[in-house]
């Protein structure tokens, strides 16, 4: 204690408002706890008004639990709330709002990973109080933790008991019918320490046994003892002893019961904390007999209640010293109880699906403890024990994100089927299915489809096409194939999404999952091919349903509402307010579901930093945009096609904002390291190179434009084919780059060929139709065909103005275009028409815009041409406006985005002139 009180004196050396901290460490048993506890209330016994703060830390759990605790106790504002840190909560309050004295005890912080960055991008050490009034004790077994944690200085490390403190821990009892000499005896047989000491006096309490008793066991079993401390120690005698205890109280319990020592045998196979009762109780054929023999495990110490109440933790040593044991006594003994365990963990292990998940997530850690000590399986019921419970854990390490280990178990799984000749066994066809969708969600994508297919024909085969699993991997198959950019694939996808959902919904009841599945491929695969009208009704239906049948708070209604606000921003016009509702909503489900570093996560942050450019916010659209893509880097790898899209994504934002500059650079140095996807003609990079192409055209670079989309055509030519609409997108981009080179000729000829091939392949009125005889109609006026522009503009005019209202920006811009081109011919009639009606239209939309202005002066223009009195009362108005504009008008969007720097000194030229006067 007086220790104790001179570290956390010497603490303050290092400020008066800093934590001071001390850790206690030392081999497990040695009274680390007691003594922290001892402190604790000697503390309140000196200070009535101090509080003790017990936090346990050997794993994330413990101590995320123990904080919560302390939120509850205190009823600390806010801790309900999935979306608050409670954590972060319960340091803020130690830091701003506690002002009691206090002292906390980290107490088990035996393992460094404790301290490892969590799924929300912080670890535990951050979580802990750095000003305040208080002090933090740690207890360790590990001293290079301690000294991590507190320094060398403030490193207390426990030594054994002297003899008279420990005499203490053998009771009374025991005391008053044994000699010290005895007793002395058996404490350096013990080493000294506590937990071996307790050990030792339970079993002679319990059993009443004497010292010398216990000491002619111990004795008589020396060779057993021997071998196996030089099996398991090295050079800690401490440890030493508490593995002749635990021999000595091992051959008590098998020669009692049997079924006890098996037991423990069992156990010390499974991770040593919270070893579900339900678990190991099975082996037993009632309640009565199981609650015997764990009985007699917690008599020893061997095992303690954990704090849920359902199951047991087992000390470390304890579990180590078992499981040396159990080797020493030979193959045969080991393979046993190995294969015993992987059938108790396996049949108990339930299927990875979300509603499991927290059973799934409580027998994890026993199903990695048990796999790796029984990998060499045999009989066919141990391969099938051992391949369902691969399966299992790798479908739950899939909904968690861990795809890589999900692929290797499950490829594991597969092998094992293969073994026995299995594999066309409908549990190995679903783990095939499985280990397809992991590939898919690594970026395997044409590997993904290539196995889908394989085992959805040996599905039909085996089972008949209208079996259930038989549509499942059919679903799974249309969703793999709705994510591609191939044309005949997104077909495929609707075609099979359509006939997988009518199977599903004859033979299965009204909103059923497995059909809210289908509705959601569905929706997605008609999206892909543009039908986002459909789309939007498909998916709508499928997550109303999904609210009511899952919940809004499953993963699988997450997905859905964010792939719906996709297609709602893709609606003409957006229905941007419910996206942004749903997006949002999407996000805190799916961060606190999964965690912000969860492949699905990063995926609908993505899709809201896409909302926020829909919105115009484009600073805050770009920072979550390079905060995705550095996680899609670190979490999926370079080359995953989540990460190529962030790229892709971020990349358009910045065009899109006309900072063509940091496109270029970023495009350049993304595909500086992806030489080979590009030489491979990989679509989405052949997507980078295609902006980059625009990005040149835009910096007027037009030789690097036109060995980009040059390449592009080239590539996608191979791949996709001549007439796929991506090659032509690419084509027409060429078309554009000759007019804007001034190669009126050229880009004639390509934009008139590509003109006839969009027509033909997507149709008259299809948008990049219309896009392509717009950009024809600019090169011939450019070229000074005055006429064949002018009918080029008015057909895009024609066909847009029956499916968009006369305010929308598409229409007004063609207007302007063919005004231009009717001045040309001076059509001045027409003309006047034309620029009256513009003029009608945006003042309706903003009377004191800059669209409005120039719309004025289009048509002064036209009236002066014609000589008409009227265009000087024009004229008049301009001023006036113009003059009456406030000095931050360039703040305007419509101003800032559109006049150029000379256009607005003479505006301010103007505003002065009627300042001075003289208008």
């Amino acid at each position: 204690m007086t220790i104790l009180d001179e570290h956390f004196a010497r603490g303050g050396e290092t400020g008066p408002t800093t934590i001071k901290k001390a850790a206690l460490c030392g081999l497990g048993g040695i009274g680390k706890s007691q003594i922290a506890l001892k402190y604790a209330y000697r503390q309140q016994e000196l200070h009535s008004k101090f509080s003790i703060f017990w936090i346990h830390a050997s794993n994330i759990s413990r101590f995320e639990k123990s904080y919560a605790n302390i939120a509850e106790e205190f009823q600390l504002s806010g801790r309900d709330d999935p979306r608050v840190d409670v954590l972060q909560l319960v340091r803020n309050w130690l830091e701003g709002q506690y002002r009691m004295p206090w002292l906390m005890i980290i107490d088990s912080v035996d393992d460094a990973h404790i301290f490892d960055k969590t799924e929300n991008g912080k670890s535990a050490l951050e979580y802990l109080p750095q000003v305040a009034n208080g002090l933090i004790l740690y207890t360790s077994r590990n001293r290079d933790v301690s000294v991590d944690l507190v320094g060398e200085k403030y490193t207390i490390t426990v030594s054994s008991l002297g003899a008279a403190e420990a005499r203490l821990l053998f009771g009374e009892s025991t005391r008053r019918t044994s000699t010290q000499e005895e007793q002395d005896a058996l404490l350096t047989e013990l080493g000294h320490l506590p937990l071996a000491i307790k050990q030792a006096a339970s079993f002679m309490t319990k059993r009443h046994k004497t010292i010398p008793q216990y000491l002619s066991q111990f004795r008589d079993s020396e060779q057993s003892t021997i071998t196996l401390l030089n099996h398991m120690f090295v050079d800690t005698e401490a440890a030493s002893s508490v593995s002749t205890a635990w021999l000595v109280s091992f051959n008590f319990i098998q020669a009692e019961n049997p079924r006890a020592a098996r037991l423990l045998l069992l156990m010390s196979l499974m991770d040593r904390d919270s070893i579900p009762a339900s678990l190991v109780s099975g082996i037993f054929e009632n309640v009565v007999a199981f609650d015997e023999s764990i009985g007699l495990l917690e008599a020893f110490s061997f095992v303690s209640p954990d704090e849920t109440g359902s199951g047991y933790d087992m000390h470390r040593l304890v579990q180590i010293v078992t499981r040396g044991w159990l080797g020493d006594q030979g193959e045969e003994l080991t393979r046993d109880i190995s294969l015993q365990a992987l059938g108790l963990v396996s049949s108990k292990f339930p299927d990875g699906v979300f509603e499991n998940w927290a059973e799934c997530a409580r027998y994890l850690p026993h199903a990695e403890s048990v796999l790796p000590r029984s990998l060499n399986v045999s009989d066919k019921t141990d391969i099938f024990a051992r391949a369902k419970l691969l399966s299992h854990v790798a479908w739950y390490l899939k909904g968690r994100g861990n795809y890589t280990l999900a692929q290797t178990k499950l490829e594991e799984a597969r092998s094992l089927y293969e073994q026995i000749g299995e594999v066309e066994s409908s549990e190995a066809l679903m783990v095939e299915c499985r280990l397809a969708s992991v590939i898919n969600q690594l970026g395997h994508t044409d590997a993904a489809i290539q196995l889908f297919r394989k085992s959805q024909d040996s599905q039909i085969k085996l089972l008949g096409s209208n079996h259930l699993e038989t549509l499942e991997t059919s679903d799974a198959l249309a969703s793999a194939l709705s994510n591609t950019l191939f044309p005949k694939y997104l077909q495929e996808s609707e075609s099979l999404g359509r006939e997988t959902l009518h199977l599903r919904e004859i033979r299965l009841p009204e909103d059923h999952p497995d059909i809210l599945t289908s509705l959601h491929t569905l929706g997605w695969a008609l999206f892909r091919l543009g039908k986002c009208d459909e789309a939007a009704v498909l998916l709508n239906k499928c997550l109303t349903k999904r609210n009511i049948v899952l919940g809004e708070h499953h993963p699988d209604t997450s997905a859905t509402s964010t792939e719906l606000a996709i297609v709602l921003l893709s609606l003409k016009p957006p229905d941007s307010v419910r996206a942004e509702y749903l997006i949002r909503h999407s996000v805190n489900v799916t961060t606190v579901l999964c965690g912000k570093e969860h492949p699905s996560t990063i995926i609908t942050y993505h899709n809201m930093s896409t909302l926020l450019r829909v919105l115009g916010k484009y600073e805050e659209s770009e920072a979550l945009q390079r905060e995705q893509l550095a996680l899609s880097y670190r979490i999926l790898g370079k080359n995953h096609p989540t990460t190529l899209w962030c790229i892709i994504s971020l990349s358009q934002a910045l065009s899109e904002q006309k900072r063509y500059d940091l496109v270029r650079e970023l495009v350049e140095a993304e595909l500086e390291t992806r030489q080979e996807l590009a030489s491979r003609s990989v679509l989405d990079v052949l997507i980078m190179m295609e902006i980059l192409g625009n990005t040149y055209v835009e910096l007027e670079q037009y030789d690097k434009a036109d060995l980009m989309f040059q390449a592009v055509i080239t590539g996608r030519t191979q791949v996709l084919g001549a007439e796929d609409a991506s090659t032509l997108r690419a084509l027409h981009y060429m078309g554009r780059l000759r007019w804007k080179e001034g190669k009126h000729d050229e880009a004639e000829t390509i934009l008139l060929k590509l003109l006839h091939q969009r027509a033909a392949i997507l149709g008259k009125t299809h948008e990049e139709t219309l896009l392509t005889a717009t950009v024809l109609g600019h090169s011939f006026y450019s070229a000074q065909k005055y006429l064949e522009a002018e009918i080029m503009f008015r057909q895009v005019l024609g066909v847009k103005e029956q499916t968009l209202p006369p305010h929308d920006e598409a229409i007004l811009a063609i207007r302007d275009n063919l005004e231009a081109a009717l001045a040309e011919q001076q059509k001045y009639a027409e003309w006047e028409a034309h620029c009256r009606k513009t003029l009608e239209i945006r003042q309706e939309l903003a009377p004191d815009g800059y669209h409005t202005l120039r719309a004025l002066s289009n048509l002064a223009c036209v009236l002066d041409r014609q000589g008409k009195e009227e265009s000087q009362a024009v004229f008049n108005a301009i001023m006036l406006k113009i003059q009456s504009l406030p000095e931050n008008f360039m703040d305007d969007k419509t101003y800032a985005e559109n006049m150029s720097l000379e256009e607005a000194a003479a505006f301010r030229a103007m505003q002065s002139q009627g300042d001075d006067g003289n208008g």
